[in-house]
């Protein structure tokens, strides 16, 4: 406190000894009397306070003073208040280093006039510097009026309820480690025995950052001004009103407590609130301390399920807002820091074949973008598994979905093989990839080129054996398939019944072939299969091979085409006319008789194949004929039966007659 009794001191004899040097001369006495505030309040650039106005007072020798002031970090010093003198008269006002006093101003005894003083850094001298405000400029009695100084750089502004009244530039900004003090005063004293009325002090601050705060803690003060006989005792005191914080009071009146006693100490709380982390609580703390806030970056809530931390809400002085999880809070009054918390949830995408992106933690209803490195993944020589789909359903290898829940989402796959089928003429189709199990066909655009009237190059069979030139299958693995082609003549056929005489089918197939007429291409040197012709209206499957040269203009097919006979008899040899009801192989049937010769002739049946029935007399032979066999049938006829009834006749006659010899010998 040794720099504010040097200022005051030096105030207060700077304008006695201008005006009234003979009063001073045996003045000696300086009493002090207030609050100091605490170490938090320093390094501020400015302070305030508010100061009740008493008058008119009474005063005979020295001065009252009221003022809240500070020592800066560079040694300069400044204060503001209000003053009463013991006398009326001019006082000196608008005094700077530089210019002196450049004005002067009539104060009446006894009644308050404002005044800034300040000194310039590591100043030692007795003279004023500053401003007096007049006679009765320190508002009505028992109002309370705001004196503060705030500095703007280096240049401290100076104000009484908010109205400018001064400023001077002092060299720095800061008042370094010194903080704020607000003081009663009674100067140029030639006892301690002068009444001081009381007089309150309330809201003492300090101004940093753009704000002012209550100085946090305040600590009694009374002691003397430099320079100043201590052998009295200071019987002004100080004290804090009741238990209001920030409120004081001095004066005689006024109970004396030891100096640096603690009067307040303001202490605020800090309440956080989140939904997740465990991170919630109440705490207290004193003015302006610093504390933190921390909340974890994500907080499990179930598989697949969490929440993320999203940022912070603060509402109060010196609370914080914004995304940091780790913040620092000022407690610069009562604080409420909210947590808040994104949704989000996991999808899982996952695949057996090559790698997926997407895979990862979302905002809850956010879009997540799934895609394959590759849809189609080689496993083996004509072999590949291909992309299908994923398992909800989206068919595209590069896909999206709303993530408004975990998921797990999986690629699916089949597995395909390769069909490679070549022909060196024309073109294939049918070539290609195919799920396995797949049905593929596989097709010659062309069968043949015709090289003259007589000669053609005509596919024969593929690699793998087959002699369509379109054929399907069952795919199950990868196969190469070429298309085989061989040079073809163009043969007339002559087709003949079994007997080597000519006849005439509707078609028939070589080499898997179907002709109608008398010609087809074979192969050359080659064998050439006959399966089968359509004759009288029945397929004859033959599976015969016919073999020809370059040279071979025609050949002869046998058929398997049979005449066959139906020859019905008596017993005795003798034809009979039988009635037939006969089916052939083609599904046709005919009725007729054997006739008068007891012969019915068929040429050139198909398989030689009939069957059926003869009756004759009553009586019914079947039929059954195959690779024109004749087939012999015998009939009991009328001549037959009379001889059999005559012999039985005959027989029974001789038995009688013998019969009738014996009994006569007897």
């Amino acid at each position: 406190m040794r720099e504010y009794r040097i200022a005051f001191n030096t105030l207060f004899a700077a304008i006695l000894i201008f005006y009234f040097a003979a009063n001073i001369a045996s003045a000696q006495y300086w009493f002090q009397t207030g609050v100091r505030g605490s170490d938090n309040a320093s390094f501020n650039s400015g302070a305030s306070v508010l100061i009740q106005t008493v008058k008119p007072q009474n005063i005979s020798y020295g001065s009252f003073g009221y003022w809240i002031g500070e020592n800066l970090n560079n040694g300069a010093f400044l204060q503001v208040g209000y003053i009463i003198n013991n006398q009326s008269g001019y006082y000196p006002t608008n005094c700077t280093v530089s210019l002196g006093c450049t004005g002067n101003i009539y104060i009446q005894k006894g009644q308050p006039s404002w005044f800034w003083e300040y000194f310039p850094a590591n100043y030692n001298g007795n003279k004023f510097y500053g401003m007096l405000g007049g006679n009765d400029t320190a508002g009505a009695n028992g109002s309370f009026n705001d004196y503060s100084f705030i500095a703007d750089g280096n240049t401290w502004n100076i104000y009484m309820n908010e109205v400018p009244i001064g400023s001077v530039n002092l060299g720095t900004s800061s008042s370094g480690a010194n903080p704020p003090t607000a003081f009663s005063e009674y100067a140029d004293g030639e006892n301690n025995s002068v009444f001081m009325p009381t007089v309150r002090f309330r809201n003492l601050m300090f101004y940093k950052g753009g704000k002012f705060y209550l100085v946090p803690e305040g600590y009694a003060y009374t002691g003397y001004g430099k320079g100043s006989e201590t052998s009295l005792s200071n019987n002004y005191g100080v004290n804090e009103i009741g238990n209001f914080v920030d409120y004081f009071e001095t004066g005689s009146d006024v109970p004396s407590v030891p100096s640096l006693t603690p009067l307040w100490q303001i202490g605020y709380s800090i309440k956080v609130v989140s939904d997740y982390g465990n991170i919630s609580r109440y705490s207290n703390y004193s003015a302006y301390a610093t504390t933190g806030i921390s909340a974890p970056e994500y907080v499990n809530i179930s598989n697949g399920v969490r929440e993320k931390f999203a940022g912070w809400k603060g509402i109060g002085d010196g609370s914080y807002t914004g995304y940091s999880r780790s913040a620092s809070i000022s407690m610069d009054s009562n604080i409420t820091e909210t947590a808040s918390w994104t949704r989000q949830y996991y999808v899982n995408a996952t695949t057996p074949y090559g790698s997926v992106n997407g895979s990862g933690w979302y905002d809850a209803n956010s879009t997540a973008y799934l895609s394959l490195k590759s849809s189609s993944i080689y496993v083996g020589y004509g072999s590949r598994e291909e992309f299908v789909n994923w398992s909800n359903g989206m068919d595209s290898p590069i896909s999206t979905l709303v993530v408004d829940g975990p998921k797990a989402i999986a690629a699916n796959w089949a597995l395909q093989y390769y069909i490679n089928a070549t022909t060196p003429y024309g073109s294939v189709n049918g070539s290609g990839w195919y799920d396995d199990g797949a049905n593929a066909i596989v097709s010659l655009s062309k069968s043949y080129i015709q090289e003259n009237s007589t000669f053609r190059t005509a596919f024969s069979e593929w690699s793998n054996g087959n002699s369509s030139a379109a054929f399907n299958f069952t795919v199950n693995r990868s196969i190469d398939l070429e298309a085989e082609f061989v040079l073809e003549r163009q043969v007339g056929l002559m087709w003949e019944d079994a007997y080597g005489n000519p006849i005439n089918v509707s078609y028939f197939y070589i080499n898997g072939h179907k002709y109608a007429g008398d010609y087809a291409y074979l192969y050359i040197n080659n064998s050439n299969i006959v399966s089968g012709a359509m004759y009288k209206g029945a397929y004859l499957s033959y599976n015969k091979s016919v073999e020809i040269t370059y040279n071979t203009a025609s050949a002869a097919i046998k058929l398997p085409v049979f005449n066959a006979a139906i020859l019905t008899r008596s017993f005795f040899g003798t034809p009979v006319d039988a009635n037939l009801s006969l089916s052939f192989y083609n599904g046709t049937t005919y009725n007729t008789t054997s006739g008068s010769s007891g012969t019915f002739t068929m040429h050139d049946i198909p398989y030689g194949e009939v069957y059926g029935s003869a009756k004759f007399f009553g009586t019914t032979q079947s039929i059954n004929i195959s690779g024109g066999q004749d087939v012999y049938l015998d009939f009991f006829t009328p001549s037959l039966i009379a001889v059999i009834i005559l012999g039985v006749i005959l027989i029974i006659a001789a038995g009688i007659f013998g019969k009738a010899r014996n009994f006569q010998k007897k």
